[in-house]
């Protein structure tokens, strides 16, 4: 047996040997950062790993690099001390010149003294209270954390609503963790756990550093004042120097105020600024000026404003963004890179361009207004020599453009005889009347000025506030019949009532009881009898009060002005409509187009409840506008959009004029459009007027009273329950209601949950579309009228049978949409779902799993059948849920009856104290980092190893026994690794990382496999 035991030890000696000098069993020490990195590949690092971006651009930067072995050894836990060499280079700061921070531990000859020097310095890192910095220990991801903010001067946020259960609200990381958690830069390991001891890895620092940038990076610095010489940014305070006082000058303050500015500094004045892109807008006849003063700006301008005028000023770069409708310059830009064909350009007799830098399929004529006047100013045009350049006269200090001169991009000749028509609009008022008496005094202002004016409304008057539960629509009417509405268009809500017992009934009294006519081009309402004798498919050139016609002509001055409308066809999908169908807005708009050109009617009018820049692939404004030639002006809704101005879309050879006034009648739009004899615009003037400064017209206050009151009386009184923190109903780029798990969107779903488990024990989980979740909860005593109005819909809870595919099926057209809004998106409770959003559409959800009564979960299973709780709407497939119109239509739903309003009531009432949270119910697992981390101890063979792309990492001595096992690799072992026992086959040993022993005395065998072993301590064999 010592024979054999020593042949076998010598036997292995002579592979370790050989796995040494083929370079399979290597210590390594780091690159050096002045190796060429920038087309480094690491073979350890894939592109699926999560980290796998952030390792790419920090190693292209020399911020990070690998080992000479072509690994990078992302896996592999990170020392303090090289993690603030890695944030040092981060932050650029100055690693030589820096103050000693005295530690016993760190010398000044460590390598990365400087770094740590420099980061204490600057108040990033502390030491130990012993005055040691303990530099080759292991970083931890509470540390990270306090890095990451601290370094990169993110606001602390105070713990809040943070989903981790090992995250304490008193520890002294719990803020650092809250700010990244909610800026997304971490979401845990696991839904419920941020692991705040347990060490980082090199990928996930990388990873860390790199959403922290890009995190930064969406951050913009805005220019909020300039006065007496000194810029106000929300960056800080600093004093202009004499190079740049002419252009951030306090008379250019109108147009700069709300710029995102770039630059840097020196102490407290500014050194250079690399960047501006202007946010502010003119109107028409006011615009708004940036005047350089002959000045040159070598960084680069970029506009998303509209109506302004840049001049006098030399501009290495300026580019004018897709936000940007029309802009007059009179500079010298040696770039000009106009992003939008929609975009209308006028140059001044002194500007001078050295590159026109247009889209692709656009000519310069369809960009610059007054091409022909001023082609000989263009040196290139995307790059290629202009024939038509001319040397120009360089631009004087009296250059214009700031609306003393021509401001209209199609000035009208002397000899047209011109008709000028003007158009009030409202859309998307939705209920909200508070503000009713002082619309009519902004209306009547118009009027008196304006006495032909019309007044237009672009749909969703229903549905929104208890004004629209209590009279479905009726009180809006009167004072819309007393503003003298000319004509209306259908918004998707005025659909919603189509699924109650009683079906459209209110908005056919809606329309019987109006004093105006409705248009609409692509609704059939022929299979609804409620609508039989209302609907005309013909143009009507003497229209009548409560009809509705595809498409109306009004007399205007004597001059003929063609109207017609168009709804959305998500309609079907995000309303209730029941029979009525809905057919496609580009034919039909060409059709009425057709029609109306026939009767010698040649200004054309669009109502559209569309959404000026929704889905193009369903229906918008701007995709109407560029598709149907003849339409002059579309007055649009669907979108809340506020066009503070006239959006111009020119590229029909016929200019279109879009418009939208926002919501909830918080302004009321106007625009003057100019038309020639050939019915072609030539002019156009618009604003928004904003409702609130406005007086109460006494007729309507009267009027109004008599529904305020009654309103009062249920919006005044109170539940019962109290709100601890005000329920936000957010849609923001960062947290939605239609994108994001919502603590108001948690607590509708818990009521709705209690609810339907009273008359059916077996539901397991409910869920809510965000779209239907209309309004915020205020901080205090919570009202009827709060819960009305934050589920305004009159919806029903509804019981289903669906399986455990179906649910999947459902989820995967919940996020569907992602990263955009969705008004279909789910929120859920009794239940955790987790999806990468990174995936492909319909290949989302990651795993969906419901709570049992013990608070365990468990996963759901294709074959199985569940029953789950949502909405009537949601049930029969709205919002495009197709899975579930199918179950519905099998018979599979049990609509119970219960007012969704009322149920939400109840569960308030029996909270008391409402104080819901974001839990991690529905989590995007895309950036989650790998819970791969275990306690050593003796692991059976089977379990031991982990994959290439995600190693197990033991945190302690490790034993492990093989037998019938052929493979032991992808682990890092925190300890020492014992192996023993005698393999019945051939044992491959590979990937293994051993921060202590590895001890072999107790492996017996004759044939073995290694591959990439490194051990840090003494190998036993």
């Amino acid at each position: 047996m010592k024979e054999n035991r020593k042949l076998k030890q010598q036997t292995f000696k002579v592979a370790l040997a050989m796995a040494v000098a083929t370079g399979s069993l290597v210590t390594l020490s780091p690159m050096s950062a002045s190796a060429d990195v920038k087309e480094k590949a690491f073979s350890d690092v894939q592109a699926s790993h999560h980290f796998h971006e952030a390792v790419k651009n920090l190693t292209a930067r020399g911020i990070i690099t690998g080992y000479e072995d072509g690994t990078f050894r992302p896996f592999e836990n990170i020392s303090r001390a090289h993690a603030a060499k890695i944030m040092a280079l981060a932050l650029e700061l100055d690693t030589k010149n820096v103050k000693n921070p005295g530690f016993k531990d760190l010398g000044t000859s460590h390598p990365n003294y400087g770094p740590i020097a420099a980061l204490v310095e600057v108040g990033v890192l502390k030491g130990y209270e012993n005055d040691t910095f303990k530099p080759d220990g292991h970083l931890t991801r509470a540390q990270m954390a306090k890095m990451l903010v601290e370094g990169f001067k993110i606001k602390e946020e105070k713990y809040s609503n943070l989903p981790f259960d090992d995250v304490k609200n008193n520890e002294w990381h719990a803020n650092y963790i809250q700010t990244l958690f909610s800026h997304k830069i971490t979401t845990g390991k696991t839904v419920t756990k941020y692991d705040p001891n347990a060490y980082v890895s090199r990928g996930q620092v990388a990873s860390f550093i790199y959403r922290t940038e890009l995190t930064k990076k969406s951050e913009a610095i805005i220019i909020q004042n300039i006065s007496n010489n000194e810029l106000t940014a929300s960056g800080g305070k600093y004093v202009i120097p004499r190079s740049f006082a002419n252009i951030l000058s306090e008379s250019n303050l109108a147009l700069l105020k709300g710029s995102h500015i770039k630059y840097t500094v020196k102490g407290k004045e500014i050194e250079n600024v690399s960047h501006i892109e202007t946010q502010a807008s003119g109107t028409a006849k006011n615009y708004l000026v940036l005047d350089g003063k002959g000045d040159k700006f070598s960084g680069e301008l970029s506009t998303n404003s509209s109506f302004i005028t840049i001049k006098n000023i030399t501009l290495a770069s300026l580019y004018i963004k897709q936000g940007t409708t029309a802009i007059t310059i009179d500079a010298t830009v040696e770039k000009l890179k106009v992003h939008s064909k929609n975009t209308q350009v006028t140059l001044g007799t002194n500007a001078k361009i050295g590159d026109l830098l247009i889209p692709t399929g656009t000519q310069a004529k369809d960009i610059i207004v007054n091409f022909d006047k001023v082609k000989g100013n263009i040196e290139k045009i995307n790059g290629v020599a202009n024939p038509d350049a001319k040397p120009v006269t360089p631009p004087s200090s009296g250059g214009g453009g700031n609306g003393e001169g021509n401001t209209n991009p199609f000035p009208p000749k002397p000899e047209d005889k011109n008709f000028e028509l003007s158009i009030m609009h409202f859309n998307d008022t939705h209920a909200h009347l508070e503000n009713a008496a002082k619309r009519v005094t902004a209306v009547n202002e118009v009027r008196a000025a304006k006495p032909n004016s019309l007044l237009l409304d672009a749909g969703d008057v229903f549905s929104g506030t208890l004004y629209f539960n209590e009279f479905k629509g009726l009180a809006d009417l009167e004072f819309m019949n007393l503003m003298k509405v000319d004509a209306m268009t259908f918004g998707n809500h005025e659909f919603d009532l189509g699924s109650s017992p009683e079906g459209h009934k209110a908005l056919v009294d809606f329309i019987k009881a109006a004093n105006f006519p409705f248009v609409s081009a692509n609704i059939d309402f022929s299979k609804d009898n409620l609508f039989t004798g209302l609907f005309n498919t013909k143009i009507a050139e003497k229209p009548e009060k409560s009809n509705i016609y595809s498409g109306i002509v009004k007399v205007v001055n004597g001059e003929k002005v063609g109207i017609f409308g168009l709804t959305t066809a998500d309609t079907k999908d995000i309303s209730s409509p029941g029979d009525i169908t809905f057919s496609n807005y580009i034919n039909d708009a060409k059709k009425m187009v057709s029609e109306f050109e026939k009767m010698g009617v040649n200004k054309i009018v669009a109502i559209t409840h569309i959404g000026y820049d929704d889905n193009p692939a369903v229906d918008n404004d701007l995709e109407l506008a560029k598709a149907v030639k003849g339409i002059d002006v579309i007055v649009g809704g669907h979108s809340h959009t506020t066009l503070a101005a006239p959006v111009l879309i020119n590229v029909n050879d016929e200019p279109t004029v879009i418009v939208q006034s926002g919501q909830y009648a918080e302004n009321l739009g106007t625009i003057d459009v100019t038309f020639d004899k050939k019915g072609i615009i030539v002019g156009h003037a618009g604003k928004l007027i904003k409702i609130a400064d406005k007086v109460d017209n006494p007729e309507a206050a009267a009027l109004l009273k008599k529904y305020s009151d009654r309103i009062a009386e249920i919006s005044d009184e109170e539940t019962g329950a109290i709100a601890v923190n005000a329920l936000e109903n957010l849609r923001t780029d960062s947290n939605s209601v239609r994108r994001n798990e919502t603590p108001l969107g948690n607590l509708i779903t818990d009521g709705m949950l209690n609810k339907a488990k009273v008359y059916n024990k077996n539901v397991v989980m409910a869920f809510q579309n965000g779209g239907g979740i209309r309004s915020a909860i205020d901080q205090g005593p919570i009202t009827v009228g709060e819960v009305i109005t934050v589920l305004p819909f009159g919806n029903t809870l509804a019981t289903m049978d669906l399986t455990g595919k179906e649910i999947k099926e459902t989820f995967e057209i919940s996020f569907k949409e992602l990263p955009r809004e969705n008004g279909g998106f789910l929120h859920v409770s009794g239940a955790k779902v987790e999806y990468d959003s990174s995936k492909p559409i319909g290949q989302r959800v990651v795993s969906i799993a419901y709570k049992n009564a013990d608070g365990t979960y468990t996963e759901i299973q294709d074959g199985q059948q569940y029953t789950i709780a949502t909405n009537a709407f949601t049930a029969k497939g709205g919002d495009g849920y197709t899975v579930l119109a199918k179950a519905y239509a099998e018979g599979r739903v049990t609509d119970l009856g219960l007012s969704d309003w009322e149920n939400l009531r109840d569960h308030l009432v029996s909270l008391g104290n409402v104080d819901p949270k974001v839990e991690g119910r529905i989590v995007d697992v895309k950036d989650e980092e790998p819970d791969n981390e275990f306690p050593g101890g003796a692991i059976p063979a089977r379990e031991f190893s982990g994959t290439p792309e995600s190693p197990k990492v033991y945190n302690g001595d490790v034993t492990v026994s093989v037998a019938d096992v052929t493979f032991l690799g992808n682990v890092i072992i925190k300890g020492n690794l014992i192996i023993t026992g005698t393999p019945t086959n051939k044992l491959t040993l590979s990937n293994i990382a051993v921060k202590g022993n590895l001890d072999l005395s107790g492996l017996n065998g004759e044939y073995f496999d290694f591959n990439g072993i490194i051990v840090d301590g003494d190998t036993i064999l």
